[in-house]
């Protein structure tokens, strides 16, 4: 369903972010939700008739996966003592 990715986003906020395994755990559902946009991107899009919503679009989706992924990149980044996690 389309709300999957917004609750993983959700998810991934909860975890303590100032703890390495807050992180880590922040991370993965990050990694899920840009997972839940692919598809929706590659599988839902693509069903959906003309006129087809902004926030629908193959565009959009892949727009928010990168977004998503960019995430995951910032908290990896803080648990390797590269980045500082916020976000």
């Amino acid at each position: 369903p389309a709300s999957q990715p917004s609750c993983e986003c959700q998810a991934a906020l909860a975890p303590d972010r100032k703890t390495e395994d807050g992180l880590k755990e922040s991370a993965k559902f990050f990694q899920e939700a840009a997972g839940s946009f692919a598809f929706l991107r590659d599988v839902a899009c693509i069903k959906v008739e003309s006129p087809r919503p902004v926030d629908i679009s193959p565009e959009c989706a892949t727009m928010l996966e990168k977004l998503m992924l960019a995430q995951v990149l910032c908290k990896f980044g803080a648990v390797c003592g590269e980045g500082d996690g916020v976000g």
